[in-house]
């Protein structure tokens, strides 16, 4: 069972991603797909079109074909499971649900804990077990759980909360196994002869290197790998007579002592690892082994943009005018401001490095063992 946001973004490559990712579900064979806001956001037609390709269990009880006011989806599955009767239902979050998906995608969501409500008194009726996959967070869950008695189990997802084992409110058994598709969720219970469940256990399983690759999927991967490349072919960066105003070679001529300092450090081989992975192609890995990434004038692609690979300079000294053109004006002119911030440092046209500034990049799942005093001290210049 999956509780939904396999989307990310409406990029190209994130459609592609999509695609790659349904079809690994469909082979995988999941019993239910509970579809949520980012995925919604890739409009009915889509989400229509891979349903129908690779034959995909989408459920949801609380998502709206805006045109004909029907369910979407099918609001619940039910599973036989040798003498036990288990239904499967779906929900997601509806607070703040315009500002992902717009009008055009088609969709409205109705209040997920009234649905809830309905589709316990149904399931009921028909079924053993009872099982929500909510989309609402862990927070949200938890009050659904409270809100909605009669479900058994809320496998619960919406953001990077992670529950390592069931908790439980009530009656109610709830997990979030974590996301990314990084961790299985695992939950074992039994039941009397009365249909009862009488205890519960639980645990989330890493999906690391410990776990050898299934060979179908692993295939899978490398055919992805291929159609990104297609669409982000790769060419070595060349050096260009007129290079963008956010290259280091800006800074070269006024911060020398200090550009040497930053070619001693891991930041300027950014883009060779992606080379040497053979990821340079994958914008999702660009973000991080570029320099502005998506934003105004920053890197689009090693075609258009080859002198912005890397962690430059302005990727973590970042100015605080609109166009850095202005503080080589101020620089020339000897007009760059001498006050300070308010945590005592000398202020210059550039925002206040800190913790938070690494972090955007060095998170737990890209840097495990990111120590920011430690990795400070390799860059301080």
């Amino acid at each position: 069972m999956d509780c939904g946001d396999f989307g990310s973004n409406k990029s190209r490559s994130q459609i592609l991603k999509v695609e790659y990712l349904l079809k690994g579900m469909s082979l995988l064979k999941y019993d239910a797909i509970n579809l949520a806001e980012k995925d919604l956001q890739y409009g009915r037609d889509f989400l229509s079109k891979m349903q129908a390709t690779y034959n995909l269990p989408f459920v949801s009880a609380n998502v709206y074909d805006s045109k004909t006011d029907e369910l979407f989806a099918r609001p619940y599955v039910i599973k036989q499971s040798e003498a036990l009767t288990v239904g499967i239902f779906g929900v997601t979050v509806s607070q703040g649900f315009e500002s992902t998906v717009s009008p055009e995608a088609g969709f409205k969501v109705t209040d997920p804990v009234v649905t809830a409500a309905v589709m316990v008194e149904e399931l009921r009726e028909k079924c053993d077990v009872v099982i929500a996959l909510a989309h609402l967070g862990l927070h949200g869950s938890q009050e659904l759980a409270r809100a909605v008695p009669g479900i058994d189990f809320i496998i619960s997802g919406h953001n990077a909360s992670q529950t390592h084992s069931p908790q439980k409110i009530g009656k109610t058994v709830i997990m979030q196994p974590g996301y990314q598709g990084k961790y299985l969720g695992r939950i074992d219970f039994t039941i009397s002869a009365a249909k009862v469940i009488t205890s519960v256990a639980g645990k989330t399983v890493a999906l690391d290197k410990k776990i050898a690759d299934e060979l179908t999927l692993a295939q899978l991967v490398k055919d992805y790998d291929e159609a990104l490349l297609s669409l982000y072919p790769t060419e070595s960066p060349k050096a260009q007579s007129h290079y963008s105003a956010l290259s280091e070679r800006s800074c070269l001529s006024c911060h020398s002592k200090q550009h040497q300092q930053w070619r001693t450090t891991l930041h300027p081989l950014a883009w060779q690892t992606l080379v040497d992975k053979k990821q340079n192609h994958n914008p999702e890995c660009q973000v991080c082994h570029t320099t502005w990434f998506g934003e105004r004038d920053g890197f689009v692609n090693v075609r258009e943009t080859p002198d912005l690979v890397n962690v430059q300079c302005v990727q973590c000294h970042r100015p605080e005018m609109a166009d850095i053109r202005d503080h080589f004006k101020r620089t020339r002119t000897q007009q760059v401001t001498t006050s300070t911030h308010n945590n005592g440092a000398a202020k210059t046209d550039f925002l206040p490095v800190s913790e938070q500034t690494c972090l955007t990049c060095h998170t737990n799942e890209n840097s495990p063992h990111f120590e920011y005093e430690k990795y400070l001290a390799r860059i301080k210049h």
